[in-house]
């Protein structure tokens, strides 16, 4: 059952592609605005999670807690993941 609604859906979306293309270079411009817009804004987000993630780091050592160690720790190093992406987005999006 299950493999016949995936078939169905790779069916209707094979079906209802078509191509779509900007006006020439003013297009790709727009777009390139938008993104880096977009881009500029996630990284300020990753900086402020790589923060908070630092700040619970600091209160787990302090609350000798481990666990919230290791999660304040994975937290920090999200943010700086999702920074460093978005600082080299012209290597993902060419």
């Amino acid at each position: 059952m299950i493999f016949m609604v995936v078939l169905c859906l790779v069916i209707l979306l094979g079906i209802t592609a078509a191509p779509v293309f900007a006006g020439g270079n003013q297009g790709q411009a727009k777009i390139n605005t938008a993104i880096g817009l977009m881009a500029g804004w996630i990284a300020k987000i990753g900086l402020v999670v790589a923060f908070f993630g630092g700040i619970e780091t600091v209160l787990a050592f302090a609350s000798d807690n481990a666990e919230a160690r290791i999660k304040g720790l994975k937290i920090m190093a999200a943010g700086f993941i999702l920074y460093g992406i978005v600082h080299n987005i012209n290597d993902f999006i060419p």
